[in-house]
């Protein structure tokens, strides 16, 4: 993943790697996941993203690690695909999968 992170004056992303962000869907105890798009795709996703205050304390960063973990072993129809994941010079870390919720 690119190492482009570009943030706004209310602290939430333009872009994140290679995806633009269109919106932000929702935000949790583990970060905030934005619809995206990138340039040459035709399918959207939603990204996740560590905010940069919990990715500078290693318990925050292991525990995103082990739940990318588990989604790159996992394989249902029921959740969502993991695309990709990634840090960028911010150490922020984010994963992708598609913007439908779920494979299929």
């Amino acid at each position: 993943m690119s190492t482009e992170h570009t943030v706004t004056p209310d602290e939430h992303p333009t872009r994140i790697g290679p995806y633009v962000v269109l919106e932000l869907l929702g935000s949790g105890g583990m970060g905030n996941v934005y619809l995206c798009r990138q340039a040459d795709a035709r399918e959207p996703a939603a990204v996740k993203v560590l905010p940069p205050t919990m990715a500078r304390l290693e318990g925050f960063r292991l525990r995103f690690s082990r739940e990318i973990e588990a989604l790159e072993r996992l394989s249902n129809p029921h959740i969502v695909e993991l695309l990709d994941s990634g840090e960028d010079h911010r150490a922020v870390s984010a994963f992708d999968a598609h913007g439908q919720g779920a494979k299929g």
